[in-house]
């Protein structure tokens, strides 16, 4: 997503950011926060898992070592554990690579993105999180944000098809 995109999205919804420019390019989330001099648990990272063109997304704090995707979507998405199994890990949304990947969208992604879940940590902590992008820049910035704020925002694009699941509670990750 442009920045700019993302401002004005931002101003609408009535949440704040910072912005965040790194000293380098970055591409995973043990890279961002060696760079930022944060924990990875202060970064969002964003999974998308496919299946025919329909991406579901999976985003949670980045020291969460595995997630059963499969037991997740069952649980919070509905899906039968044949469906379920039916989504992989490997492509992502139009308007992103690897590296840039977050909840906050466009709107070319967001057509093919049937669902959003949440993994939130216990409180309100600030999050450092991706804004999505193909190009080099998309590699070098963040913004980071209350994690109230990021959901928020998610909410407003994605409405009834956004789950939020508390880390606590929830059975299918583990901490790396």
């Amino acid at each position: 997503m442009k920045l700019h995109t993302f401002d004005e999205l931002v101003r609408r919804v009535g949440v704040s950011y910072e912005l965040q420019h790194h000293s380098r390019l970055t591409r995973t989330c043990a890279e961002k926060a060696s760079i930022a001099g944060i924990q990875e648990s202060e970064i969002l990272k964003t999974l998308y898992v496919g299946r025919r063109g329909d991406y579901i997304g999976i985003s949670l704090p980045a020291n969460i070592g595995t997630v059963d995707y499969s037991g997740l979507l069952r649980e919070t998405m509905g899906l039968s554990r044949k469906r379920s199994k039916s989504y992989r890990f490997g492509d992502v949304p139009d308007g992103m690579q690897p590296g840039t990947c977050g909840p906050i969208v466009t709107q070319t992604a967001r057509e093919s993105i049937v669902g959003m879940i949440l993994i939130h940590p216990a409180d309100d902590r600030y999050m450092d999180v991706s804004v999505g992008g193909t190009d080099e820049e998309s590699l070098a910035i963040s913004v980071r944000m209350r994690y109230s704020d990021i959901s928020t925002l998610v909410r407003s694009q994605f409405g009834d098809r956004m789950k939020l699941v508390s880390l606590k509670a929830f059975k299918h990750c583990k901490t790396a």
